[in-house]
């Protein structure tokens, strides 16, 4: 099972080598590590966000599209044969979530599931313990919108060999009390 990141933006980044490390489509796409003022910051050093630009779209050209994930690039070799610049993926201000079989998820490929989903408005994913996830939507028909977002996030999970229950909360999304922050996808430990 090999495991993609994905860019709404860019298409495919990066796919996940059989030493389970993120190897960049550079063929297709350039990232750019950056720090918080778009110089590069050096391989094996954690990035402030990430500058994008997809080679492959002659329509509608991106040219160093800012991403606020964090990443570290890496270019040396790996035990796996592949060549290319690997990554690092160190997340965005949404969660990384684990599962209790160790399997992480990165937030992107969740948001872009919901995303698709018609009729919601807003929305956030927040893990809970035993693998369990709640689904707090602001939408047209709740349960409705619900329903597919469930079925499209169980089916995506299940793909990627989790299995984990989701239900529907009746709180509406919200930003971090604290930090002021919103985040689509949020991991609590308890």
């Amino acid at each position: 099972m090999y495991i993609f990141i994905l860019s709404s933006t860019g298409g495919t980044v990066a796919c996940e080598c059989t030493e389970r490390h993120f190897h960049i489509n550079d063929d297709w796409i350039i990232v750019e590590a950056v720090d918080e003022n778009n110089q590069p910051v050096p391989f094996g050093t954690q990035s402030a966000k990430v500058l994008l630009t997809n080679l492959a779209n002659k329509i509608c050209p991106i040219i160093r599209f800012e991403i606020t994930d964090r990443i570290i690039l890496h270019k040396e070799p790996y035990a796996c044969g592949n060549s290319r610049p690997w990554l690092t993926l160190e997340g965005r201000t949404d969660d990384i979530l684990v599962f209790g079989n160790g399997i992480k998820f990165a937030p992107l490929p969740l948001y872009a599931i919901l995303k698709e989903v018609q009729g919601i408005e807003r929305f956030q994913l927040i893990q809970h313990v035993n693998d369990r996830l709640e689904l707090w939507l602001i939408a047209k028909n709740k349960q409705e919108q619900f329903a597919k977002a469930k079925q499209a996030i169980e089916a995506h999970l299940r793909q990627n060999g989790v299995d984990a229950k989701i239900y529907l909360s009746n709180s509406d999304p919200s930003a971090d009390p604290i930090s002021g922050k919103f985040k689509h996808v949020v991991a609590k430990k308890s």
